[in-house]
């Protein structure tokens, strides 16, 4: 009598498992499309609030995008670090002109606490001194961490423009430069023939060298 009890209390138990097993809810696919898409409305958002305040001027808003450790990589320049040098590029930079910055983005991936976006811009700048609009057209990197409530803050942002990088008025092409330094310094012609076959890249180098104020001025 004892075993027969035994058995159907191991069985009650059974079932009661696999009842708290079916109990236990598993991610639904629609659960989770709701958040990706919740995710990519809140990016969304960041996005628009960063181009409205740029174009607005607001360089003290658009500082607070970002996180408290950000970083923005500018073109031929130092990284702003943190949201006090990011505040004072903004703001010195919105003081000389007026931007109408356009945004296309193209590519935008959320892993956890993360969020990465790549797209193209056009930023359309005119001197608030006066003078002819230019326009930068580029690609960029965002590189944005999730905040509680469900909001968005940018970490990391990168750009750099696709334009052609202008001439430099007043210097003489690099193998001009070589030239004049190998007829008034001495050095052997077979040096910089040498630069040039072997290493392009070794040209600006030089060519930063020989501009410099000892070498441009005083010797060539």
């Amino acid at each position: 009598m004892r075993s027969y009890l035994g058995a159907a209390l191991l069985i009650s138990f059974a079932f009661a498992l696999l009842a708290c097993a079916s109990a236990i809810k598993q991610p639904e696919p629609q659960a989770e499309a709701t958040k990706e898409a919740d995710d990519m409305a809140a990016l969304d958002r960041l996005r628009g609030e960063f181009i409205a305040m740029y174009n607005a001027g607001d360089a003290s808003t658009l500082a607070t995008l970002f996180t408290e450790d950000g970083l923005v990589m500018r073109p031929n320049a130092l990284a702003a670090n943190g949201r006090v040098e990011i505040h004072s590029f903004y703001r010195a930079h919105l003081v000389r002109f007026t931007g109408r910055l356009a945004v296309s983005s193209e590519e935008i991936e959320v892993a956890g606490e993360w969020a990465f976006e790549r797209g193209a811009y056009a930023n359309t700048l005119t001197p608030k001194t006066g003078g002819t609009p230019t326009v930068d057209e580029g690609k960029y990197l965002l590189i944005s961490r999730r905040q509680p409530h469900a909001s968005w803050t940018i970490a990391r942002h990168i750009w750099n423009s696709d334009n052609p990088v202008p001439a430099l008025r007043g210097f003489s092409p690099p193998s001009q430069i070589l030239g004049r330094l190998s007829d008034r310094v001495g050095l052997p012609r077979r040096v910089t023939d040498l630069v040039r076959q072997t290493h392009p890249g070794g040209l600006c180098c030089m060519r930063r060298l020989l501009q410099s104020e000892v070498l441009l001025n005083r010797t060539c």
